[in-house]
């Protein structure tokens, strides 16, 4: 999969490589679902407890 990131976007993503690679891979996971499924709030819970 190709992305096209604006520079706005690529700022958001910037703090990445700064953290932890399992934060980055759940953050990637939780991207994925909500590509495939929309919204999902006690995902982001969970995430916020990571």
């Amino acid at each position: 999969m190709l992305l096209d990131l604006s520079e706005e976007h690529k700022e958001h993503l910037a703090f990445l490589p700064q953290v932890d690679t399992a934060v980055v891979a759940e953050f990637g996971r939780i991207a994925v679902e909500f590509l495939r499924r929309g919204s999902n709030p006690k995902i982001y819970e969970g995430a916020a407890n990571f």
